[in-house]
């Protein structure tokens, strides 16, 4: 344990005072930490940057200078505290809190901090009892701030849309995935859950899932895991850790306040599994110093170890951030030996993680993706050029719009953007009080700290421009979320004091800012728009479902977040019907037309044989040239309604048919699974042909119709007997990956 625990005690100190010399290296480390980590030297709300010399000259300079400080007199660790909470009475009067992306929104963020510090101030004596009142309700605050904006309507900003239906997908085929899911594009493969993490969030919340209806507790799930699980793992990770319990608290407040760009992936983006693992993180950097500490770990702490490891890394990139522990662990291989349960849990996490990781490497085209030399654009570049319209270049004759873009060359510059990025919108009690936190540490706590966060900054700073399509930037994010812990540490010092502290004060100040800075995002008062779900989703699932007949539905041109601000990916199973896009979900890049350009090229002929073959019946248009389109052929499209943006057309003379060769009946369709009968021995249907699709007492083969098109062909089918048409078993795909007898590569 002595290698976990802090030196100091939980005794209030009594010399608080600074020394005119740790007064005089207060000063230059403020102005350092707030012109490096912002870009800026500005006061107040004057945006012009009051610097006498050029940045990095400044820089350098108060670099030195604060060395020296330091060298000459290094002040004690308990102290250390003081000295960098002076940076942030500097931060109060300087720019930084009217930035755009600042998660504290100048300037009447001030008049809050004040009071709330003029509180304190005044109740410091009963200071501990006054942070165990308010932190704990400020979640209660947060819960009920994010229930009165939803007003009974699901969240459904960007990938929020998308994680609901992969919820629903989990639990009507949890555990046989990945599978076919016919409702969408004639038939896809649906094996994301795996990258996405959408698994851990599923386990995690599945006493929900399973007992309430996912469409009334989804919103339920993020308001739990933002607002309770968040703060009871990191303060349960600061009690592993022998921290003061206080110091739990504030981490806790800290975590759920760490950044504007954390609710922008968790409420705009909707990243859940991202989320999801990040959460856990302190979790598990806490058990893992527990093993690398003196103290036996015992066989309860061992099975939570598996749990929490296993549930973080079904977001695969959270292996990344835990490289440090790895190898700080490989390191101290003969002190991890000597705990009795480490080989047990090892093994018992390979055992239970192995399966997956080698089935997700199989069926997931994991090495093509990692060698792209070109790559995607992160959620954030390509959700602002949605907004502003540059995502709308495609036409009906071409989808050529620039939309990618190559790797960047590594730079200095290009990787300080990337941080400050994340640091301006950042809570700043974490920018300032994390280095003296780290410090106040002792043992392998500081060591694995210490060096992780700088893992991630490096990682998080210049990963993007070698591999973005990984969006590595995303380590910044939970390096400031990591940090809450250190940096909750160090403030836990400021609250020892027994005569009023101005910055301890200040910095509660900063605290409930934060807490009501987080309100302003969830009621959608910020740049991080926060979309819930609106009455044209309702009316669209609901024309969807009463005018489609038997057939598919096609939503024309590219759907990004077209519908209410997110993606269509659940409409099939609200609407009950097969729905034909450019994409269910957030995987293209750039403009995307649903029309191939082999069918586009041959006009009116062209765009009619796709929908015949796609068994089209109901078209929705969002975008002005599809509009128009549709409504100079009166001669095959008839308007239907409006519905927001989207002019709805159904198709003349138009006969329903899944049969392109043959006939039969087509019985139902569900997320994994066609069943069927067939009226001869053979038949080609319209669903898309994957190789790992198998059909009851038939055979199964492909059909190439088109270049872009390939159906499904049945033969030595059983005549007016039902048949269904589905993926293999998880098992025998992985089977067919890894042990074919010709080693013949097949992607499965």
């Amino acid at each position: 344990m002595s290698e976990i625990a802090t030196p100091q005690s939980d005794s209030s100190i009594t010399q608080e005072r600074l020394s005119p010399i740790e007064f005089l290296m207060s000063i230059p480390l403020g102005l350092l930490i707030i012109l490096f980590l912002g870009g800026e030297l500005s006061f107040w709300e004057w945006q012009r940057d009051i610097l006498p010399l050029s940045r990095s000259v400044s820089i350098s300079l108060l670099a030195a200078f604060t060395l020296l400080l330091f060298i000459f007199k290094p002040p004690s660790s308990r102290r250390l505290a003081l000295v960098f909470g002076v940076t942030l009475m500097l931060l109060f009067f300087s720019g930084w809190l009217t930035k755009p992306y600042s998660l504290l929104q100048g300037p009447m963020i001030r008049g809050e901090i004040i009071l709330f510090s003029l509180f304190m101030f005044s109740l410091w004596k009963h200071r501990v009892a006054t942070l165990w009142v308010a932190l704990p309700l400020s979640f209660l605050t947060l819960t009920f701030w994010f229930f009165e904006s939803a007003d009974g309507r699901l969240l459904f900003s960007d990938d929020n849309p998308t994680f609901l239906y992969r919820l629903m997908l989990l639990k009507e085929n949890f555990p046989m995935i990945p599978f076919y899911n016919p409702l969408w594009n004639a038939g896809i493969d649906a094996r994301d859950f795996f990258a996405t993490g959408a698994l851990n969030i599923f386990f995690l919340m599945s006493p929900l899932i399973y007992l309430l209806d996912i469409l009334t507790s989804y919103n339920s799930i993020i308001a739990l895991l933002l607002f309770f699980i968040l703060p009871l793992l990191t303060f349960f990770s600061c009690r592993l850790l022998s921290l003061p319990a206080l110091t739990g608290l504030l981490a806790a407040t800290l975590a759920a306040t760490s950044s504007l760009m954390w609710y922008r992936w968790a409420l705009q983006f909707g990243t859940l599994g991202f989320i999801t693992s990040t959460t856990l993180l302190p979790l598990v950097f806490a058990l893992g110093i527990r093993f690398l500490s003196d103290t036996p770990v015992t066989r309860r702490t061992a099975c939570l170890t598996v749990i929490v490891v296993t549930l973080s890394l079904l977001w695969t990139p959270a292996g990344i951030a835990c490289l440090p522990l790895i190898g700080i662990s490989a390191l101290c291989i003969k002190k991890l030996l000597r705990q009795r349960s480490f080989l047990p849990t090892t093994l018992l996490l390979i055992a239970i993680n192995l399966p997956w990781i080698s089935l997700f490497w199989a069926v997931s085209n994991v090495g093509s993706f990692l060698d792209e030399d070109s790559s995607r654009k992160g959620y954030a570049q390509v959700y602002s050029e949605q907004d502003t319209g540059k995502a709308r270049t495609g036409t009906p004759e071409s989808s050529a719009s620039t939309f990618k873009h190559k790797k960047e060359k590594v730079s200095s510059s290009k990787a300080l953007k990337n941080l400050r990025e994340v640091a301006n919108s950042a809570q700043p009690l974490i920018l300032i009080f994390t280095i003296p936190g780290i410090f106040l540490m002792s043992g392998m706590a500081r060591i694995v700290s210490g060096l992780t966060l700088l893992w991630l900054i490096v990682l998080g700073s210049i990963g993007p421009m070698i591999k973005p399509q990984l969006e590595l930037d995303r380590m910044l994010v939970i390096g400031v979320f990591l940090a809450s812990t250190p940096a909750a540490h160090a403030l836990n010092m400021l609250y020892r004091f027994k005569r009023r502290s101005a910055i301890g004060s200040l910095a509660f100040g900063f605290i409930l800012a934060g807490v009501f800075s987080v309100g302003s995002i969830i009621k959608n008062r910020t740049l991080v728009p926060v979309t819930f779900k609106s009455q044209e989703v309702d009316k669209i699932v609901h024309v969807v479902g009463e005018y489609s007949g038997e057939a598919r539905v096609l939503f024309s041109g590219f759907m990004l977040h077209d519908f209410s601000g997110g993606h269509l990916a659940p409409l099939p199973l609200l609407s009950e019907t097969p729905i034909v896009a450019s994409s269910p979900v957030h995987n293209l890049w750039q403009y995307k037309q649903v029309f191939p350009k082999e069918f586009l090229t041959r006009g009116d002929d062209g765009i009619k044989e796709y929908l015949d073959l796609m068994n089209i019946s109901l078209i929705f248009a969002h975008e002005k040239m599809w509009k128009k389109y549709f409504r100079s052929r009166p001669q095959l499209y008839t308007p239907l309604r409006r519905i927001g943006k989207f002019g709805v057309f159904t198709r003349n003379d138009f006969s329903s048919s899944y049969f392109l060769e043959g006939s039969g009946r087509i019985h139902s369709q569900t997320s994994s699974a066609v069943t069927l009968s067939l009226n001869s021995s053979d038949a080609v249907v319209k669903f898309n042909y994957l190789p790992f699709m198998t059909a009851s007492s038939c055979e199964v083969a492909p059909v190439q119709v088109s270049d872009t098109i390939t159906f499904t062909q049945l033969s030595k089918c059983p005549v007016n007997e039902i048949i269904t048409l589905q993926s293999v078993s998880p098992f025998e795909r992985w089977k067919q990956a890894y042990l074919r007898p010709h080693g013949g590569k097949k992607e499965w």
